[in-house]
């Protein structure tokens, strides 16, 4: 709910500067790729929204001062969940359009519901199926609850993996921040933490804050992006868990969009500026055997080309061709011999001498057009490069 007057002190933070964790991160330029690279603004018909790169069927939606009402929420398409007030009613379990509001301000008792983040745990725990199919997650305002209650869906692979071992080490984080949001902070002992325990997972949550609250002060929290803001706090979670050695870091791999080739089979177009077998282990990760090809930007105008999939109709060699009859800086002779696309039937790339002249679209389109196997291929192949 916005800034809605809560009983108990709930929802009251400590006015004091908070105590920041040493390192710890509080945005996302302070934590390099790794962590900016998992998380992304989607443009999208007037629409924008944050997906994960680890389940980019989830949709997280920021639309401030929001409040969804019974019957409109009967028009928000299935597999919808309002987070921390965005549907304005008692929170209720839909299991047949798969709609839910997770909640602990209307229509509940409040002294013993517990606050947005941890019901989410409890969902995950009990097995709501947000791996199939898409999901919306809805907060009409950017604050802790609601995006750690987001991370936690946005991350649920990771989450659950090993009998639960992340969502163990995050809880603690979680039922502090719920203890504080649901009742305030004289209620400390009920997070089951002791002092020292209880302060450290405070200071982490207060690091998180620091930007809201610097923004409140200057009078700029009304005006700020709120989609960008959510997008950076959820990459600061990560950065505290990393920090803290839950969270294992992976390859800086940033997806700029993928493709259908053949079948279920992903062409993926990629920045990182690792290498292409460490990005190959990381997409795997994330698209397991749907990746086919990958598109590996790795400087301006340089790119790497990787086909994973040892039985598509087509290999790398068909690509080369293509690209050499379309890419204006791909030449047989120049001063130091052939500059072109080339490499071997998996593995291969851009010329050379001075990279490629196109842009990163058009080598995605060139690429999909050759492995779907369209005529303007076979036709593209019969003409000779002006």
């Amino acid at each position: 709910m916005v800034d809605e007057p809560q009983p108990n002190g709930a929802e009251q933070r400590d006015p004091t500067p908070p105590r920041a964790l040493p390192d710890a991160p509080t945005t996302t330029a302070e934590m390099g790729t790794v962590v900016l690279s998992r998380y992304r603004v989607v443009d999208r018909e007037d629409v924008r929204f944050i997906v994960a790169d680890d389940s980019r069927n989830i949709q997280l939606h920021i639309q401030p001062g929001v409040t969804v009402t019974e019957e409109e929420r009967r028009s928000y398409p299935e597999q919808t969940i309002f987070l921390d007030g965005a549907f304005g009613g008692a929170p209720f379990l839909d299991n047949e359009r798969w709609q839910y509001s997770l909640d602990h301000h209307e229509g509940c008792v409040r002294p013993f519901t517990l606050a947005t983040c941890q019901q989410a745990a409890v969902m995950l725990l009990k097995g709501l199926p947000v791996g199939e199919g898409e999901w919306r997650l809805l907060v009409n305002q950017p604050d802790l609850d609601a995006l750690l209650a987001a991370w936690l869906f946005m991350n649920h692979q990771d989450v659950l993996a090993d009998s639960a071992t992340l969502l163990r080490g995050v809880m603690p984080l979680l039922n502090v921040e719920g203890v504080i949001d649901s009742h305030g902070l004289e209620y400390a002992p009920l997070t089951g933490l002791s002092e020292e325990e209880y302060e450290l997972q405070k200071d982490r949550l207060d690091s998180l804050m620091i930007p809201e609250r610097e923004h409140r002060a200057a009078g700029t929290w009304s005006n700020l992006d709120m989609v960008a803001h959510a997008c950076d706090r959820l990459a600061a979670i990560d950065g505290l868990l990393a920090e803290a050695g839950m969270l294992r870091e992976r390859a800086q791999v940033e997806i700029i969009s993928t493709r259908d080739i053949q079948g279920d089979k992903q062409l993926v177009l990629c920045r990182s500026a690792g290498g292409i077998y460490e990005v190959e282990a990381r997409l795997r990760e994330l698209f397991g055997k749907a990746l086919g090809v990958i598109i590996l930007q790795t400087g301006e105008g340089r790119f790497t080309l990787k086909q994973v999939d040892s039985f598509l109709s087509r290999d790398l060699v068909a690509l080369y061709q293509a690209l050499n009859a379309r890419d204006p800086e791909a030449t047989s002779q120049s001063d130091s011999g052939a500059n072109l696309w080339g490499g071997a039937a998996d593995i291969g790339g851009s010329p050379r001498a001075g990279g490629t002249g196109l842009t990163p679209e058009e080598i995605l389109d060139i690429a999909s057009r050759v492995y779907r196997g369209t005529s303007w291929f076979r036709r593209l192949l019969g003409k000779k490069k002006r």
